[in-house]
């Protein structure tokens, strides 16, 4: 019985040892946790994980996970409007345009404006020769501009000629009713115009501006009578916004 239990004894001791032994240099981790230091490169921490542990799912895969950040495409100068090699008045404004967004532009002369991909350039510009230098961070790129400074334009435009004269008596409305009526401006420009009678009643005319002229187009049932006084009225204004009201009486002939 003696032998048997100081067999059972050694036997105990022989396990103890292999299981703190055997395994290479096992360390504790702060609570007390078992962590083979020897063991290859599939182990991982039983314990919790500190802020310098390195720990691999079952996969093998790194848990650290390394966010993608977009590229924006950096941006490129198209166009510049007036074009470069142009004149432009000193109370003017350069629109210029990129491919992509630009960031933050700057430029040595005058305000810059806007958002996405354009932007524009205010003044006022001094009268004269005039270089303008850009550059945007999106791309780190620049580009110059090159522009001659003219006096501002602060005339505005006028009625130059048409198919009906202001004041206009003895009018043959047939060939209006034919034809229509075209007024021819001084310049370029913008806007609207339309027929009315002398009391105010517009007639029913399609009225366009397009360049340096306007229409009135007579419609099937608009058309106007005889011994009857007519007002072309609207109102246009050049590139530079400077306006014009138009008040074009003209009276037709007896019938």
């Amino acid at each position: 019985m003696k032998n048997m239990t100081h067999w059972l004894t050694l036997l105990l001791f022989f396990m103890l040892g292999c299981f703190f032994g055997c395994g290479g240099d096992d360390v504790f981790d702060n609570d007390g946790s078992i962590a083979d230091a020897a063991s290859d490169n599939d182990d991982f921490i039983l314990g919790p994980a500190r802020d310098d542990d390195f720990i691999l799912d079952p996969a093998g895969d790194d848990d650290r996970v390394i966010d993608d950040v977009a590229e924006v495409p950096a941006a490129a100068f198209l166009s510049a409007a007036p074009a470069n090699g142009s004149d432009i008045a000193t109370n003017g404004v350069i629109v210029i345009t990129f491919d992509n967004n630009p960031g933050e532009v700057t430029a040595n002369v005058g305000t810059v404006a806007g958002a996405g991909k354009t932007r524009a350039i205010t003044g006022p510009f001094t009268p004269g020769a005039l270089t303008i230098a850009i550059s945007w961070t999106n791309g780190e790129g620049s580009h110059a501009l090159v522009y001659t400074v003219i006096a501002p334009d602060i005339t505005a435009p006028t009625v130059t000629g048409g198919s009906v004269k202001d004041g206009g008596e003895d009018v043959d409305p047939a060939v209006l009713n034919e034809d229509g009526i075209e007024i021819t401006f001084s310049e370029i420009v913008v806007g609207n115009i339309a027929l009315q009678t002398e009391g105010g009643e517009n007639v029913g005319w399609l009225g366009r501006v397009d360049g340096d002229r306007a229409t009135l187009i007579p419609l099937a049932g608009k058309e106007i009578g005889n011994e009857t006084t007519y007002v072309i009225t609207g109102r246009i204004a050049d590139a530079a916004g400077n306006e014009t009201e138009l008040s074009i009486t003209f009276t037709t002939q007896i019938k």
